[in-house]
């Protein structure tokens, strides 16, 4: 039921990310074999983590020295191996889906080559939010927004396009298991211990549905934030980052020697131009006036 109602929500999100996108971003290929995201290692369930927590020795009743021992020992045992294993499964749901992951989100259309193949350069991410308001001043000051947009991340030089994987495929580190003296003993400190397993589980599990609930919305808000830049400079509303390139035939030093060296810089980055966005904005409004009232 969690599998099904986790990637429910990772199609709702990838169709309305569909709906955002623009013609000029290709469906990507489909190259080399099966997506393998996941060790071949598998992390036990539930029922066989349990199991494997077997009581140390014969005791009976829980000693108050030992209470709180042992719910921390539980938890935090519980809740790596729990973290551990939905994360199995949500790479698991992420290779089936990897292909539809790799169209919908397409990097390759947006990022830019750098001059003289020097790398790539990413496009910076604007934000932009519809109807915003802001008070401030403990309340005795309000400013209201048709429309409000901020540059959250500058554009930057990367060696390598980024994917979907940059932002989803999450560690599957092995938990760390308890000292043997914080395990139980006896048939009352077990079911006090497995109370405390069962609670970190389920935490350790809602962690891991929460790293891919921020992870996705972080992957969406670059994607579509880069598209929003590439837009807002088409309109002329935003001037875009500059670059600079050079190339050497041979240079170095005593120790380091570079042959047809090529160098890319940003030298100025992105940022708005409110004075054209003003004009274009106010004659947009202007042609929308006119053809409602032409309008029967």
């Amino acid at each position: 039921m969690r599998n099904r109602v986790g990637f429910l929500f990772l199609a709702c999100f990838l169709s309305a990310c569909a709906r955002h996108r623009e013609a000029l971003l290709p469906a990507l290929p489909s190259i080399g074999g099966k997506e393998a995201l996941t060790q071949p290692e598998v992390p036990l369930n539930y029922a066989g983590f349990i199991a494997q927590t077997q009581q140390n020795e014969p005791g009976s009743g829980v000693a108050a020295a030992r209470v709180q021992i042992l719910r921390e020992a539980a938890i935090s045992y519980a809740a790596q191996a729990g973290y551990r294993r939905r994360v199995f499964e949500i790479m698991r749901g992420l290779e089936t889906r990897a292909p539809q992951l790799s169209e919908q989100f397409n990097f390759n259309a947006i990022v830019f080559t750098a001059p003289h193949q020097a790398g790539y350069i990413v496009p910076p991410v604007v934000s932009r939010t519809r109807q915003a308001l802001t008070i401030s001043q403990q309340g005795r000051e309000s400013v209201a927004a048709d429309d409000y947009y901020r540059i959250e991340q500058p554009g930057r030089i990367v060696g390598i396009v980024p994917t979907w994987r940059d932002y989803l495929v999450l560690p599957l580190d092995k938990p760390s298991e308890p000292d043997p003296q914080f395990l139980p003993r006896g048939k009352a400190e077990r079911t006090f211990w497995e109370r405390a397993l069962a609670e970190g589980w389920a935490a350790g599990n809602q962690q891991a549905d929460e790293a891919l609930a921020i992870n996705l919305n972080r992957l969406a808000r670059d994607y579509l934030g880069m598209i929003e830049y590439r837009r807002l400079v088409a309109a002329g509303m935003i001037t875009s980052l500059l670059v600079s390139s050079s190339q050497s035939t041979i240079t170095g030093n005593k120790t380091e020697l570079f042959i047809g060296q090529r160098q890319v810089r940003i030298q100025s980055d992105a940022g708005f131009a409110p004075q054209v966005a003003k004009g274009r904005t106010i004659k947009a409004r202007l042609r929308a006036r006119s053809r409602k009232r032409s309008s029967p």
